[in-house]
C-alpha cells in the first residue's frame, strides 16, 4: 500500500477519526512487512466528541477537527519522540467509498498489462466522480485517498498477480475512497499544530478497507463475511464474498444514540451516561438500575437492528448473504452490539446462509497480536486493529 520503513523499526502515530470520537496511539512497528515481530503500542488514548442533541453537519465537522487537535496535543504531551509518520483512518461521514467488479471480455486472447489495469481503475474513478461527488456539493475538490484492485480473475480463475497473463475474460474488483480536500487539509492542520511533520508523512485510509484487509490476513479460510463498524453517529457495513469487498454502505445510527437515550432519561451529562451504561454492561449496577437501563435502551436496540436489517436487504440484491460477521466499534460497546446481532434471527426475514456467527474484534481476542508499554492500560480495540494493519500491510494487487 505504499508505506516505506527506513530502519529496523519505525515509530508511527495512528489516528482513528470516527463519528463519535478520535482515538490515537503511538506504536513502534517493524520496517519489514514480512516480519513476525509484534508491534509495540507505546501510548494510547481516545477523546470523545461532545454528543449533540441533533446533528448539524458544520458543527459536527468542527467538533471532529477540534477533537483531532486535542488528541494530537496529547501525543505531544506524552514525552515520546516525534513519530516519523502519521496514519489517519477515516470513518463515515468523512469519506465516501465505491466498490465494483469490472468485467472485460474479448473474442481473442489479450495480455493484461499494468497500464490496462490502471486505465480500468481510472475509468471507474471518473464514473464514480460523476455519480458521487454530488453528495458533497459544498466542496469544490474531492481527493482520492485509496484506489485498490482487491482481487482479479482471468478466465474465471482467481490470480494474485494478473499482469502479463493472457485470457479472453478478465474480472477485476476495485475499491475507491474519496474525501473533500478541505477536510484533509484541516485534519493535517490540527495534527501539525502539535506534531512537527512534513506533509508527505501524513497518510489517509478508510476504516472499512483497512479492517477488511486485516481480517483477510487473519482468517485466510473465511472468504465470506459481513463487516460491521459501529461509530458514534454512523454504522458502516460491508459485504465480502470470495475475499472481495462487494459492497460498503452505512446508516445514521450508532453508539451516541444509546448515550442520548440515557442522558435524556436521567438528565445526565455525557460522561455520567457513559459511566452508567458501563456499570450495567460490566455487571456492577444493582438489579433495579439494570432493569431501568435495559428498558430505556431496548427501543434503541430495536431501531438499530431495524436499520441494520433494512440495509442488509438493500445490499443482498437477491443473493445469499454471508452468515459470518465481524464487528468493531469506536468504544468498549463492541460486545453490546455483538450481542444485539446474536439475539436477532435475521434468517427468517432474508436470504442468509444460516444463523449469524458473530466475532467481536474486542478484548481479549486481538490483544495477543500486540505488545504494550507498561504505562498503556487503555487497550483500544480499533487502534489495535489499525496498528496491526500498518504493521503488516495486507496484500493488494495494485494502487
Amino acid at each position: 500500500m505504499g508505506f516505506s520503513f527506513g530502519s529496523k523499526s519505525n515509530t508511527v502515530a495512528i489516528f482513528d477519526i470516527g463519528s463519535g470520537s478520535v482515538g490515537v496511539c503511538v506504536a513502534e512497528i517493524s520496517n519489514d512487512k514480512n516480519s513476525q515481530t509484534k508491534p509495540n503500542i507505546l501510548f494510547s488514548t481516545r477523546v470523545y466528541m461532545q454528543v449533540q442533541d441533533e446533528l448539524n453537519f458544520p458543527l459536527f465537522l468542527d467538533t471532529m477537527l477540534k477533537t483531532v487537535a486535542e488528541a494530537s496535543a496529547m501525543v505531544a504531551a506524552s514525552g515520546l519522540p516525534v513519530p516519523k509518520t502519521v496514519h489517519c483512518f477515516l470513518h463515515t461521514p468523512w469519506y465516501v467509498s465505491h466498490s465494483r467488479t469490472v468485467h472485460t471480455e474479448k473474442n481473442v486472447p489479450f495480455t493484461i498489462t499494468e497500464s490496462f489495469i490502471q486505465q480500468t481503475i481510472q475509468t471507474e474513478i471518473e464514473l464514480f466522480q460523476k455519480t458521487e461527488f454530488t453528495n458533497y456539493r459544498p466542496y469544490n475538490e474531492m481527493t482520492i485517498i485509496e484506489q485498490y484492485a482487491t482481487s482479479a480473475r482471468v478466465n474465471g480463475y482467481d490470480i494474485d498477480n494478473p499482469i502479463g497473463k493472457k485470457g479472453i475474460v478478465f474480472d477485476i474488483s476495485i475499491f475507491i475512497s474519496l474525501t473533500p480536500q478541505k477536510i484533509i487539509n484541516d485534519i493535517k492542520l490540527g495534527i501539525e499544530k502539535n506534531i512537527s511533520l512534513s506533509d508527505r508523512n501524513i497518510h489517509f485510509h478508510s476504516n472499512i478497507c483497512a479492517t477488511y484487509g486485516l481480517i483477510r490476513d487473519m482468517f485466510v479460510d473465511l472468504p465470506n463475511y459481513l463487516l460491521i463498524d459501529v461509530g458514534g453517529e454512523i454504522t458502516d457495513l460491508a459485504v465480502i464474498k470470495d475475499n472481495v469487498l462487494l459492497h460498503a454502505a452505512s446508516f445514521p445510527s450508532g453508539q451516541n444514540t444509546l448515550i442520548r437515550s440515557l442522558m435524556q432519561a436521567y438528565n445526565y451529562n455525557q460522561n455520567e451516561a457513559f459511566a452508567l451504561l458501563r456499570s450495567v454492561l460490566t455487571g456492577h449496577a444493582d438489579s433495579t438500575t439494570t432493569a431501568r437501563v435495559e428498558e430505556i435502551v431496548t427501543p434503541v436496540r430495536t431501531e438499530w437492528l431495524k436499520d441494520f436489517q433494512n440495509l442488509l436487504v438493500l445490499l443482498s440484491n437477491n443473493v445469499s448473504l454471508p452468515h459470518n460477521v465481524f464487528l468493531v466499534s469506536e468504544s468498549d460497546l463492541t460486545l453490546w452490539y455483538t450481542d444485539c446481532v446474536k439475539r436477532e434471527e435475521f434468517s427468517q426475514y432474508m436470504l442468509t446462509e444460516k444463523k449469524f456467527s458473530v466475532t467481536a474484534f474486542a478484548a481479549p481476542s486481538i490483544y495477543e497480536y500486540c505488545g504494550f508499554a507498561p504505562n498503556v492500560t487503555d487497550h483500544d480495540y480499533a487502534l489495535i486493529v489499525y496498528t496491526l494493519t500498518i504493521n503488516k500491510m495486507h496484500p493488494l494487487i495494485t494502487q
